[in-house]
């Protein structure tokens, strides 16, 4: 009886492309003529499982703000903050990034930014954040960083939200380490002449989810 050769050879890009999709064989048993039964055999193959960490526990501080500082007639820019994300996966692995906002949209925010609330005032009701991945690194080479999807205007390492066309990648198709920085800008919308006597929480919900390709 002849060897059959495996559809998928190690290391083979077909089987990594399908990698996820169920795989069914079908067997067919025969004993002369007492007809026939067949045998499914279901199994799914995985990507190298993949760690994805953000520094300080994922939490970004802006500290005090005066509300003398935020102005009655523009949007205020807060300082930037940053904080480091890192990807780890046991195998080079293709997989993109997606950003998305904890909060509900708020009509006349850019499409590209995330909401940021403000608890305890009437006047201060949403402010906005956007995010860029920068310093990217790849198995210790410095590499590019961008967007997947339709071109938009933007710089390619501009994170847009609730998008799942838009992956934020770092260059090489596969890779086993990544790390980059997250810079977010914040923006708070003009406030009345009404003096804020009582702090007023500032919060942003962000989450960053690994999609494997």
């Amino acid at each position: 009886m002849s060897r059959m050769h495996s559809p998928c050879p190690p290391g083979s890009r077909a089987c990594l492309r399908h990698a996820g999709a169920a795989l069914v064989f079908i067997a067919a048993l025969q004993a002369g003529s007492a007809g026939a039964t067949a045998l499914q055999i279901k199994g799914r193959l995985l990507p190298s499982a993949c760690s994805i960490t953000l520094a300080g526990g994922g939490i970004v501080r802006f500290g005090d703000i005066p509300a003398h500082h935020l102005s009655a007639t523009h949007y205020t820019a807060l300082p930037d903050k940053e904080v480091v994300l890192a990807v780890d996966c046991a195998a080079p692995t293709r997989f993109g990034l997606q950003f998305t906002d904890g909060h509900p949209a708020v009509a006349g925010m850019p499409k590209n930014a995330a909401t940021l609330t403000l608890a305890g005032t009437s006047t201060l009701t949403a402010g906005y954040i956007e995010a860029r991945l920068v310093d990217g690194i790849a198995d210790n080479q410095s590499v590019d960083l961008y967007r997947t999807g339709p071109d938009t205007g933007e710089p390619p390492y501009q994170v847009w939200f609730d998008d799942p066309a838009r992956l934020m990648r770092w260059r090489p198709e596969q890779l086993t380490a990544g790390r980059a920085t997250v810079r977010l800008s914040a923006y708070l919308p003009p406030t009345t002449q009404e003096v804020i006597d009582h702090e007023a929480g500032l919060e942003g919900r962000l989450s960053v989810e690994l999609v494997y390709l």
